[in-house]
């Protein structure tokens, strides 16, 4: 793509390095074609969220100036689960309003970082990402732009080299309005990202079950709302307890 080529000839030895390509062809199974088409979606979302002047700074939010940092919408949850795979929890109830456009770009901005932070782990690199995500209490008043999923669903499943491994929608409502937004999502996320969907009904403790009986995420590292017992400070504090730079891509 046009943006891959900037990039390129901007700085050829970060979008070249043999890191960066071993990244992407690992990634895609060795296979050259697919790696190409993942690596131009990657600089086409970076020069999205970021903007060209800004595409290959160290990335680096804060609270200041990304509030949805602290506000529990999209963070890395402590450790791995049972298999290696790091955890991230994303709750839709957190999500600014559709009208808000400039919040909702914080969002993918904050979801972008997290996924370096769990690229920056080697396990996590290798065995991949479970997300969680939490539609506790999720009502039509909590509804976004379906440019929004669109450009989620690019950034998660179709961009950066991690790969979602599981998709956990946790209490998701009973209705025929989440019928409909769901059937947008999943358009959003593509063949493989709707293969790997699981959905999990009741109360909060029969959640929190299932994820660690079944599918060996830990109690201990979920949140109360998910049944787990994780320290509620930690959902505000996520960023510093992760004191690796994003790596990468991210830098």
């Amino acid at each position: 793509g046009a943006v891959l080529v900037d990039a390129r000839s901007r700085d050829p030895e970060e979008v070249y390095a043999v890191s960066q390509r071993r990244l992407f062809l690992r990634f895609a199974g060795y296979d050259p074609r697919a790696a190409a088409r993942r690596m131009a979606n990657y600089w086409d979302t970076k020069y999205c969220l970021f903007g060209r002047e800004h595409a290959f700074e160290r990335l680096a939010l804060n609270d200041e100036e990304c509030p949805e940092m602290s506000q529990g919408v999209f963070y890395l949850l402590p450790g791995t689960d049972a298999f290696g795979r790091a955890i991230i929890c994303y709750k839709f109830t957190k999500l600014p309003p559709g009208s808000d456009t400039a919040a909702l770009k914080r969002v993918h901005q904050v979801a972008w970082y997290v996924l370096h932070l769990a690229m920056a782990n080697k396990e996590a690199r290798r065995n991949g990402v479970v997300l969680l995500v939490d539609m506790n209490g999720f009502s039509t008043r909590h509804f976004t732009t379906l440019d929004f999923i669109q450009r989620m669903g690019v950034l998660l499943f179709q961009s950066v080299p991690i790969r979602i491994r599981a998709t956990h929608c946790c209490m998701p409502p009973e209705s025929w309005w989440f019928r409909i937004a769901l059937s947008v999502a999943m358009r959003a996320i593509g063949r493989e990202g709707r293969s790997r969907v699981l959905f999990h009904r009741g109360s909060e403790e029969d959640v929190g079950k299932a994820l660690e009986d079944s599918h060996g995420v830990s109690r201990e590292g979920l949140p109360s709302a998910l049944g787990g017992t994780l320290d509620p400070s930690y959902v505000e504090n996520w960023a510093s307890e992760y004191a690796v730079a994003a790596s990468d891509g991210a830098s």
